[in-house]
């Protein structure tokens, strides 16, 4: 019952445009979404480099694992030889 109170009251404040734009001029709310973008931007850009760095680390493991691959089908024809 009581969480239907608070719904209700919370549900009322957000579809209330004056209190959100008092909301958004708040110092405390501008401070929050600096923060936040900058954290975002921050992973963003990790990401990216840990997708180069993965990329690069494919290639590698692609080449050794075709060279091994190599190896033992040269191996296999040397033992039907």
């Amino acid at each position: 019952m009581f969480g239907r109170f608070l719904h209700r009251i919370f549900g009322n404040i957000a579809h209330n445009e004056q209190v959100i734009d008092k909301l958004a001029e708040s110092k405390a709310i501008k401070r929050a979404a600096q923060v936040t973008a900058y954290y975002m931007v921050k992973a963003s850009n990790t990401a990216q480099r840990k997708l180069i760095e993965y990329e690069r680390s494919s290639d590698g493991f692609k080449k050794i694992k075709d060279a091994l691959k190599t190896i033992q089908e040269e191996s296999n024809k040397k033992r039907i030889n």
